[in-house]
């Protein structure tokens, strides 16, 4: 209960401080006008100025050094680095991605990226605006993953929608015969820095083929009867996702992500009863007995984090992840921490 207490309370204060930072913009700055005599204007920080020449760092063409007998008009002008009314907002460490889950927030063409982690590499690669099509896999190849993210135009700057898709494969493991997938729709609201994202989709994965036969003429007792596994049907479900982030500092963004999936699954049991017994010295036949049941299992994965920006093409993050699952028979919690660093590329 006290751990609930504080997954909810972090969200609270996760959509709290997003939907401030929206309408009031931190982290103000002081910038630059310069006129010059040609009638050119920069807008920008000063970052030196030697007595013959000004080097300005200007937000859309880099830095750039102004001879300071080229300059008509210099003034300073108070803007804010996380909303400027017509310019987008700051790239702040691959913001389309939290732990797992994206948002819809669009990628720019060339805006590739991949991501290194401790259980595996994945790659991203913006075709088009809006689309980015990667792989994403663990250190040993299985399972491999095709992800596909397609950002819906908006007419709205702070609404955004979204679509995607998981393909999976269990490559050589289980001889290919393990595969899985997850569609989904995206709507988030919010900039590049901070945002708020709810996604709802539908899961599916299935391992293969696996079962256990009885022998004959090996003595099964009737109080512990030889089972088989059902033949690990198509398992699928509803997967929900809330998430978001929120800057806190120059070079740092708090997020939190969550997947939780609440499925229904048809069991069939085989039981084996009989055969010999050699403390008896009889042999009694065997007799077969099929049982099917439901069972629902309900899955939750919770992911708050921290994001730290090394620069501009690179971040690390840390995520604090557990999982949860919950069906008729039993009920199991683990920890799960995640450790990615992006790059840009």
């Amino acid at each position: 209960m006290l751990m609930k207490n504080r997954i909810l309370l972090f969200a609270f204060t996760l959509l709290w401080n997003v939907l401030v930072a929206q309408t009031n913009p931190v982290d103000s700055t002081v910038s630059v006008k310069i006129e010059k005599f040609n009638g050119t204007t920069y807008l920008g920080k000063i970052i030196s100025d030697d007595g013959r020449e000004i080097l300005l760092e200007t937000s859309n063409i880099g830095r750039i050094y102004i001879p300071k007998n080229e300059i008509k008009t210099m003034s300073s002008e108070k803007t804010h680095e996380l909303n400027i009314p017509g310019k987008p907002a700051e790239y702040f460490a691959f913001n389309t991605r939290y732990a797992f889950t994206n948002n819809a927030l669009p990628i720019k063409k060339g805006d590739h990226y991949a991501s290194i982690s401790w259980y595996g590499p994945e790659v991203h690669f913006a075709v088009s605006k809006g689309l980015s099509v990667g792989v994403m896999s663990t250190w040993l190849a299985v399972p491999v993953v095709l992800a596909i993210k397609y950002t819906l135009p908006s007419k709205n700057e702070k609404l955004h929608f979204s679509i995607g898709s998981l393909l999976g494969s269990s490559s050589y493991a289980n001889n290919f015969k393990g595969f899985g997938g997850l569609q989904w729709g995206t709507v988030t609201y919010g900039n590049t820095i901070n945002n708020l994202s709810f996604s709802l989709g539908y899961g599916y994965i299935k391992v293969g083929d696996m079962s256990s036969v009885a022998v004959p003429g090996t003595y099964v007792s009737p109080n512990y009867p030889m089972y088989n596994n059902e033949e690990n049907p198509l398992r699928a479900s509803p997967i929900f996702s809330f998430a978001g982030i929120v800057k806190v500092s120059k070079k740092a963004s708090l997020f939190f992500d969550s997947m939780i999936s609440i499925s229904k699954q048809e069991k069939t049991f085989t039981a084996y009863e009989g055969g010999f017994d050699p403390q008896t010295g009889k042999e009694s036949p065997f007799i077969t007995k099929v049982t099917r049941e439901n069972l629902w299992t309900s899955a939750f994965i919770l992911m708050p984090g921290m994001r730290f920006k090394i620069k501009e093409t690179q971040s690390f993050q840390v995520s604090l992840a557990g999982i949860s699952v919950l069906d008729k028979n039993e009920s199991s919690s683990f920890p799960f921490p995640l450790l990615h660093w992006y790059f840009k590329f």
